[in-house]
């Protein structure tokens, strides 16, 4: 059986693979990228840590077990994994922008607020994909 955090985070991969699609579509890719699929995207990932408690919140009225010591150790490994992800993705994006800013009109202010977007939205994916491949790791 699966534990409550297993289940979130798996269905987490797919809210922020979505996530990550569409902030690449609305705010990187296209020609003027729009302030309102700046600010949705936004709304989303501040809102994001509630929807976690809300899902603990449902199956704890379930009387589902919640969490033990194993939980506590997947998840912080999971927060290990966004922190590198986040990490790298920021120095990255900042090697870029020192290298190339002049020349790459892809790198507009607009563009660039979209790229730090997207970059949480990355970050957050691979912690909740640690989550998921320990949770793995561990079944028998």
């Amino acid at each position: 059986m699966r534990s409550p955090n297993e289940r979130y985070a798996r269905n987490a991969l797919a809210m922020f693979t979505g996530l990550g699609i569409y902030a690449t579509w609305g705010l990187v890719l296209v020609e003027r990228p729009r302030a309102t699929t700046f600010i949705a995207i936004a709304a989303v990932l501040a809102l994001s840590w509630g929807f976690r408690r809300r899902s603990l919140r449902d199956w704890q009225r379930r009387s589902e077990t919640m969490e033990d010591e194993r939980d506590h150790a997947v998840r912080a490994a999971g927060d290990h994994g966004f922190r590198i992800a986040m990490s790298f993705w920021t120095v990255g994006l900042a090697f870029v922008v020192a290298l190339w800013s002049s020349q790459a009109p892809v790198l507009s202010g607009e563009r660039l607020s979209g790229l730090l977007l997207l970059g949480v939205i990355v970050a957050n994916l691979a912690g909740h994909a640690v989550v998921v491949w320990r949770y793995r790791q561990q079944r028998p």
